[in-house]
């Protein structure tokens, strides 16, 4: 594949990601988000070495709009967890000093499916 092909792939699979990330699928996004990068590891290379293409040059800027996407989308959600848990860290332990929430230690997960 050439380097617009492979960036095209990139972006397709970033993408791709960023779709299953709005829809809360964040396991299966992490596995194309990292053929993704492997992809994109290769064609670096390549792409160092020769002058790209003007449909090179769309494909990674349409890279990095998909990249940053995903960026703020996993963002998004680490502060909604975030959020969430301190919301739990008052529920279960009150407010400590200065009404900050106060501290619960999680001894690990649960997931449940039914």
């Amino acid at each position: 594949m050439c380097g617009k092909d492979e960036l095209r792939a990139c972006a397709d699979a970033v993408e791709s990601a960023c779709d299953g990330l709005t829809a809360g699928a964040f396991d299966g996004s992490t596995g194309v988000l990292q053929s993704a990068l492997e992809r994109l590891a290769a064609v670096r290379l390549r792409l160092a070495e020769g002058s790209a293409s003007a449909e090179a040059l769309e494909e990674a800027w349409r890279l990095r709009r998909a990249v940053r996407r995903a960026g703020a989308l996993l963002e998004n959600a680490s502060a909604y967890h975030r959020g969430w848990s301190a919301l739990l860290a008052v529920k279960a332990a009150g407010y400590g000093p200065g009404g900050a929430p106060g501290e619960v230690v999680s001894h690990g997960r649960v997931w449940v499916e039914a």
